[in-house]
């Protein structure tokens, strides 16, 4: 008798004597779990056991998102969410995994419905802090750094009531990335350095990768020479586990150091290098930042075409995402373009326009800085060139930039 002319109350039952067969083989150290995870869900999604149906499809779930495949993440979070029942514990969580990979991948509206469930279906404080956290991240994303601070110091709060050190370790990494953003680096190395001591103590080593790379840029704005080391180390570290979001995060920080120590041409490899991971992973604002950090080292190398085309290309997708730091950023870009085609008093007028938009951060402000610093300009021709962004129209100025 074939497959096909089985019974399908016989096929379920088959398939779920197979699954569980193979449960016996992980479980009998023979076998292990994660490579048989996609065959695990296949066949209890053919059986009727509910119950492992969401088992599988939470922990097949998490291990996409600890490799950085968020395409796979949502294959298997979003039926998951419908097998949830309203009251399950594990609900709040799998929408809030459902809400990362919408991220990474651009689907802001998604993200956003997913962190709404995540809310919704929160039962203790631990629940309550993650989906803050997820909140905060997503408003500092978009340029709103009061209303990010004041949302993230909330999570932190919860979670410590919490006493779940996950959820802790989580939540303080998010704030201390908004403070990064507000350049309060004592704030930054604090929180990082308390969320790494976390996720060591639970092995979580995605967790431990994210703390590192914070911390060792820190470190940079004191001692470069140690910090590259720690970002070299972080990649190997990152690839050695499959975070391949880690190790974009890695590759950009390496190229911003070849970048600060002018050797444009391995910023640029560095940078190609996170550009074509970040699109293997389709992570879609660590590609926008790739496409401004390529095109930055473009215009150093006199490659000008190149740069404008990337910043094009980066400020359409910032622009889809509502990534309004890196829309600041990418006019900032364009200034150095002008700047390098000798249209200084333009250059210099984007900066200034740049410069006071509420998403304008520290990090902003140290490249533009440095930049000027390169520049060599008269202080006065400075003053009057930024001052002059002020008369520039926000909106017309990035229609104009789309089409240059």
């Amino acid at each position: 008798m074939t497959y096909e002319s089985l019974p399908f109350a016989t096929r379920a039952r088959l398939h779920e004597q197979l699954a569980g067969y193979l449960e016996g083989q992980i479980a009998a150290g023979r076998l292990r779990e994660a490579p048989l995870l996609d065959t695990l869900v296949f066949h209890y999604l053919c059986s009727d056991n509910r119950a492992k149906q969401r088992e599988y499809l939470f922990k097949a779930g998490e291990s996409a998102l600890e490799i950085s495949a968020f395409t796979t993440a949502v294959e298997y979070l979003t039926p998951l969410m419908d097998l949830l029942p309203i009251g399950d514990p594990t609900r709040s969580t799998a929408a809030l995994q459902l809400a990362e990979a919408h991220k990474h991948l651009g689907n802001i509206s998604a993200a956003q419905a997913a962190i709404e469930q995540a809310q919704l279906a929160a039962i203790t404080d631990a629940d309550w802090a993650a989906a803050l956290a997820a909140l905060g991240g997503m408003t500092s994303g978009m340029g709103d750094y009061t209303g990010a601070q004041a949302i993230l110091e909330e999570a932190v709060a919860l979670a410590r009531a919490s006493e779940n050190s996950l959820t802790l370790c989580r939540v303080l990494y998010a704030l201390g990335s908004q403070y990064w953003r507000l350049g309060k680096m004592d704030r930054v190395h604090a929180l990082m350095t308390e969320s790494l001591t976390l996720a060591r103590a639970l092995g979580n080593a995605q967790r431990e990768l994210y703390a590192l790379n914070a911390l060792a840029t820190v470190a940079w704005l004191q001692n470069e020479a140690e910090a590259e080391h720690n970002f070299q180390s972080i990649y190997r570290q990152a690839v050695a586990v499959g975070d391949r979001l880690s190790a974009v995060t890695a590759l950009n920080n390496l190229g911003v150091m070849a970048d600060d120590r002018q050797d444009y041409q391995a910023a640029r490899d560095y940078f190609q290098q996170a550009l074509t991971l970040a699109r293997e992973i389709g992570a879609q604002e660590d590609i926008t930042l790739g496409l401004l950090n390529l095109a930055d080292e473009e215009i150093k190398l006199g490659h000008l075409d190149a740069a404008r085309a990337g910043s094009r290309e980066g400020l359409a997708l910032a622009l889809r995402l509502g990534a309004l730091p890196r829309v600041v950023q990418v006019v900032v870009n364009f200034s150095y373009l002008a700047y390098a085609e000798g249209q200084i008093e333009y250059a210099l007028a984007l900066s200034g326009l740049a410069s006071h938009h509420p998403a304008w951060g520290s990090e902003h402000q140290r490249e533009l800085d440095a930049a000027l610093a390169r520049w060599a300009l008269d202080p006065a021709v400075v003053a009057a060139g930024l001052a002059k962004g002020a008369a520039l129209d926000w909106d017309a100025t990035i229609q104009a930039l789309l089409q240059e």
